[in-house]
Parts: C-alpha cells; sequence; structure tokens
C-alpha cells in the first residue's frame, strides 16, 4: 500500500476472504498517513501531481549499447574495442548472476577472462590502465554468449 500511496490516483486492491486484524490496521494506517498528507497540502497550498519522467531512454541507450557491442563482435569486417567487450561481458554476468543463471554467468566471465588476457598480451602487463585501445576482430574471440 505505501507504493500506491504515492501515486495521486492509486488504488490497492486486497484480495481475501476476511478483513484480518493486520489487513485492519494497515489501512486504517494508511488512512491517518493519507488525511495527514491532505492537511499538509491544503494549508500549503500543495497540489499533488505525479512524477512524469523518461526512463526509457537510458534503458534503451544501454541495450543499444549492447547490442552494438555484440554485433561488433560477430562481424569479421568490425573491430571492437576489447576493453568495452569487457565492461559489457561484465555488465552481463553481473545481470546473469542477479537473476541466479549462474552457468550463463560462469561463461560470460570465462569469456570476459580470456578478453582480458588477449588485452594484457597486446598492451602489456599494465595494459588495464592504458587508455590506447585494444582492437578485436571476430576470429580473435569466442562467439559471445547470447541472451
Amino acid at each position: 500500500m505505501g507504493r500506491a500511496a504515492r501515486n495521486v490516483n492509486a488504488k490497492v486492491v486486497m484480495y481475501a476472504d476476511t478483513v484480518t486484524g493486520s489487513m485492519q490496521r494497515a489501512i486504517e494506517e494508511t488512512q491517518r498517513r493519507r488525511a495527514k498528507q491532505l492537511a499538509y497540502n491544503e494549508a500549503h497550498g500543495i497540489t499533488p501531481a505525479t512524477i512524469k519522467k523518461d526512463i526509457r531512454r537510458g534503458i534503451e541507450a544501454e541495450l543499444k549499447a549492447r547490442r552494438t557491442a555484440r554485433r561488433a563482435a560477430e562481424t569479421d569486417e568490425t573491430p571492437i574495442d576489447a576493453r568495452e567487450l569487457v565492461r559489457v561481458l561484465e555488465a552481463e554476468m553481473l545481470e546473469a548472476a542477479g537473476a541466479f543463471e549462474f552457468e550463463k554467468a560462469a561463461a560470460l566471465r570465462d569469456q570476459m577472462l580470456k578478453v582480458r588476457e588477449i588485452i594484457e598480451a597486446e598492451a602489456g602487463p599494465a595494459g588495464d590502465e592504458s587508455d590506447e585501445p585494444v582492437m578485436l576482430r571476430r576470429g580473435e574471440i569466442e562467439r559471445p554468449i547470447r541472451a
């Protein structure tokens, strides 16, 4: 009920055969808080409005970056920056682990470690700290794990 209470037109639907004591207390507390908020809003001339912001833009940009990195890794002609590939693989690995897809996370980890080895071989032991790109072509790495 707490999250719904933050929305101007929110409603909470509770499914139960009977109203339990804990449900009744939650309903009463929500009504008490809403009455207090309405009184405060009226006293200070506040008109509640739901926040409207575009969150899709950030999500879509992230997905586009991942797709671009995957396409570049799969194409023979298009080189990809190995450091960027490591970042993408690491993000996907953490996402897979968070979704309890541990086999996928382990495969992504192994692929990420191979790319790091290539970076170290190309750029030397301090390769991870350098800003110089280490470019890879499709034949230099295994096929990326599919989502």
